[in-house]
């Protein structure tokens, strides 16, 4: 039986991540990067290898003499949202033209390039123009192209790190009815289930309302706190972005989460089952808002390992917190009773533990690539800060388990588990706030992407 709940799981973390194989880059432009004009263009049009949200797409243009313009942007067709077209004013003086746009990438954070173009000769005054309707947001000459609220931004990576808060424990929530709770002695599990069923909805609401606030929260940085609100913005962020998609897919999982930890006693095959289906598409909605979905290739490599790393953390931190206010913490459970729920919590909390670092190694690989890129980078100094935090979990929880375990349930044993227990959520919330400001950094690939993207584009 938890052989073919395994292998349901990891199907459906397989068949989500492979729906996400598409990229942002820019695939073509007309004109094309480096080309020469005779004359100059009226408008410039930019093929994406996706879907692209033209609401908060950004082009700017240097002309010969100098000249800075804000390009208004349309898609060149209502159905075709994957070529934009910017209209270039009839003033632009020819000479060696720069070209910078910015778009919302897949995983919601910006997407940038350049293209520099020559132009002989300006086109005639009464050149037709572009005539499609720009986008609304379509910012003044003068504006700069930087957003001044991004993911980097303190507040957005304090609603994020919240958001790991809420999701780790209601993960946890589910991987102890699953793993756990079976593992009990019979008179003990319709009581265990009912309170962990309990902390995990209420896990669920926060998490339901952290969504709401990162939803602002990502609404501003693509479109300025003026518009964030405006349901045009919020729609263009859940229509062309993955980072919309994820976030309709973590709300849906939630509030499916929220009708099987209900049921009384949550325990049975739709509760087994349902927490399944919760916990991987929680794993791959997380993933779908980070680095691995932004990934040139192995996108679907990547967002697997990057759910299994969510899961593993859920299976482990998240399950332990849980724990720790059902059955560790309060005075009232009795020594043994505390000893029973820590063994059968060990094989959970090394699987979890496994999952989180295997993953995280293949994470880190892909987005690091070398060791001189691991010291040179800020994503490398966060990582190793990372590395270090949890080391130090890991540390603690090795004490827990081959220290502190055998000698329970003596009463001794019992309090000095609870605050190495406490010691160690206390540096795994400090781990989650580091990831909150990893998952907003670039990595030194994409680094690199960018530098390349400065000198040319992918070809067509």
């Amino acid at each position: 039986m938890r052989r073919r709940r395994t292998s349901l799981a990891v199907a459906l973390l397989v068949a989500a991540a492979s729906r996400l194989e598409a990229h942002d880059h820019l695939r073509a432009s007309t004109p094309r990067e480096g080309e020469t004009v005779a004359t100059a263009p009226t408008a410039i049009r930019l093929r994406f290898a996706s879907r692209v949200d033209p609401t908060s797409a950004h082009v700017t243009l240097a002309d010969g003499a100098g000249q800075a313009f804000v390009l208004p942007v349309a898609p060149a067709h209502p159905d075709t949202v994957a070529v934009l077209v910017a209209t270039v004013p009839a003033g632009a003086a020819p000479g060696a033209w720069r070209v910078a746009w910015r778009i919302a990438g897949r995983d919601g954070h910006p997407v940038t390039g350049t293209l520099r173009i020559t132009v002989r000769a300006s086109a005639p005054v009464d050149t037709p123009r572009w005539s499609a309707r720009p986008t609304p947001n379509a910012a003044p000459a003068d504006e700069d192209a930087s957003p001044a609220f991004d993911a980097g931004a303190p507040l957005y990576v304090l609603v994020r790190w919240g958001s790991y808060l809420a999701l780790l424990p209601l993960v946890g929530a589910f991987a102890l009815l699953l793993v756990v709770v079976p593992r009990l002695a019979t008179d003990d599990r319709e009581a265990m289930a009912t309170n962990v069923a309990r902390v995990g909805r209420v896990a669920a609401v926060a998490l339901l309302g952290v969504a709401a606030a990162r939803l602002v929260a990502q609404s501003v940085s693509l479109h300025g706190a003026a518009g964030a609100l405006d349901p045009a913005s919020i729609g263009s962020v859940l229509r062309y972005t993955t980072w919309g998609w994820a976030w309709i897919g973590q709300v849906a999982a939630v509030a499916l989460a929220l009708l099987v930890l209900r049921r009384r006693p949550p325990t049975g095959a739709v509760t087994r089952v349902g927490g399944i289906v919760v916990a991987s598409a929680l794993g791959v909605a997380s993933a779908a808002s980070g680095h691995a979905v932004a990934s040139e290739a192995g996108t679907a490599l990547l967002v697997t390992a990057d759910a299994l790393h969510t899961l593993g953390a859920g299976a482990w931190l998240g399950a332990l917190g849980v724990l720790l206010v059902v059955a560790v913490a309060p005075a009232r459970h009795d020594a043994a009773g505390v000893a029973a729920v820590v063994r059968a919590f060990a094989p959970l909390a090394l699987g979890g533990a496994a999952a989180l670092v295997v993953s995280g190694g293949v994470l880190a690989w892909h987005h690091v690539g070398s060791l001189a890129a691991l010291t040179g980078s800020t994503y490398g100094w966060l990582l190793l800060g990372k590395l270090g935090v949890l080391t130090g979990i890991a540390a603690l929880g090795a004490i827990n388990w081959r220290r502190l375990g055998p000698a329970l349930p003596s009463a001794p044993a019992v309090r000095l588990l609870r605050r190495s227990v406490r010691g160690e959520l206390a540096l795994g919330a400090l781990l989650l706030l580091v990831t909150a400001v990893l998952v907003a950094t670039p990595t030194p690939r994409e680094v690199s992407a960018d530098d390349a993207a400065a000198i040319g584009i992918a070809p067509p």
